[in-house]
């Protein structure tokens, strides 16, 4: 793929992405102003519960899905999309019924949360997202963010006005989530089609093996990400946990941008391998370098600009969350380095490997957590988290460029 094409490709995704982020940011604060703290500690750590779980089923099979339809031909594509269907629909029915059970489990409005978030996992069944990224095909991705976060954000103003709406953040989010996969099973069946897979060979097994690795790999990332909020609520209560979120919830949004921003890089780098490999060491260190320079960029002006905002967004009740943001913005410095060595390690295909080397790296990262809450409270939460994050970023960035370099020569 040309220059040209790949940085269209970027402004298209990026530009929608960003665009997502600001209206899922504003849906969070309206969400954490009309709940309060309590309510939106049950609505947070219930949506954390729900996505881990998604990810811990999803999250191999997506990232397979954006390498492996990387420069293939139409006929694959249509072999290919049905296999993925099948697959998810199987998952994502296994999926709700085990988070709806799990979620009667969960004492408070927690639990009744989780039950209902869910639901969104159904519509998951049809998520093709991760098609689009492999054949970078972006405008529809680019539409698919800004009218799911529309639709959500809408019907959240209509609804919410206190804690006794609790509800209708989760039933919106299914909602959303619903409208914006199902407009881009529409339109990829009408370009590509879909086969039916009749049978499981050896073919197919052999591709999706291959994302088992890769979810237990974000998996225990994704448990380094958010395990201060999780332990907060079932150690300190829902009240803190709310106000952890309204902190985390900034830093999230430019993590979280980063990592839909990976898929494109994914993308870039698989082809790379694949027909230029003299190319991939100076593509790997320029993106890493770019991603380090936003990072540093935003840590700087987030830790002056971190209280002021909080005060101007949140309600009184959450102005221990400006304190916290000022340590918690330093992880946007580093994660995005850590994110494009993990994807980099997909690239060549060494998620076993990378699998070895993480699960020490989070382990270390959620005893630096419990460590910081016992001895600062919230504000250790966030201590814990970027050590963490220190950790995983620097084990993962070493090996990666051990990848790139033996395959420059």
């Amino acid at each position: 793929m040309q220059t040209k094409t790949l940085r269209q490709h970027i402004l298209w995704i990026g530009i929608g992405n960003a665009i997502s982020k600001i209206i899922m940011f504003a849906a969070s604060i309206f969400v954490a102003n009309k709940l309060l703290e309590e309510g939106n500690g049950a609505v947070c750590s219930a949506f954390v519960i729900v996505n881990y779980l998604y990810l811990l089923v999803f999250a191999g099979v997506e990232t397979v899905a954006t390498r492996d339809t990387a420069g293939v031909d139409a006929k694959t594509l249509k072999g290919f999309t049905g296999e993925l269907l099948l697959i998810r629909s199987i998952a994502a029915v296994l999926l709700f019924v085990f988070t709806w059970v799990a979620g009667s489990y969960i004492p408070g409005l927690t639990g009744r949360m989780v039950q209902l978030y869910a639901l969104s996992i159904i519509p998951q069944a049809f998520n093709l997202v991760n098609l689009y990224y492999g054949v970078e095909w972006s405008w529809p991705v680019g539409i698919y963010f800004v009218g799911g976060r529309i639709i959500y954000l809408s019907i959240l103003i209509l609804t919410v006005s206190g804690i006794t709406d609790a509800k209708w953040v989760p039933l919106a989010f299914g909602t959303a989530i619903f409208a914006e996969n199902l407009f881009l099973l529409i339109l990829w069946l009408k370009k590509y089609g879909a086969a039916v897979y009749k049978g499981f060979g050896k073919f197919f097994l052999k591709r999706w093996e291959a994302a088992l690795p890769v979810t237990f790999c974000i998996a225990f990332l994704v448990m380094h990400e958010n395990s201060a909020g999780v332990i907060l609520r079932f150690t300190k209560g829902e009240s803190a946990a709310g106000i952890y979120y309204a902190s985390y919830r900034l830093v999230f949004v430019a993590i979280s941008l980063t990592l839909l921003l990976s898929y494109i890089y994914l993308s870039r780098i698989s082809n790379l391998i694949k027909n230029n490999p003299e190319e991939v060491k100076s593509f790997f260190k320029k993106s890493c370098l770019i991603a380090l320079g936003g990072g540093l960029l935003l840590s700087v002006c987030g830790t002056f600009l971190a209280k002021p905002v909080v005060n101007l967004l949140y309600k009184s009740q959450y102005a221990e969350s400006g304190v916290l943001l000022t340590i918690a913005v330093w992880q946007m410095c580093i994660a995005p380095v850590r994110v494009l060595a993990f994807q980099t390690i997909n690239a060549f295909h060494a998620q076993v490997k990378m699998l070895k080397l993480i699960i020490p790296c989070v382990i270390i990262s959620i005893i630096a957590v419990l460590a910081g809450i016992n001895y600062y409270g919230l504000p250790g939460a966030v201590y814990g988290t970027i050590v963490g994050e220190v950790v995983v970023m620097t084990t993962l960035l070493i090996f990666s460029l051990r990848l790139v370099s033996r395959n420059n020569h």
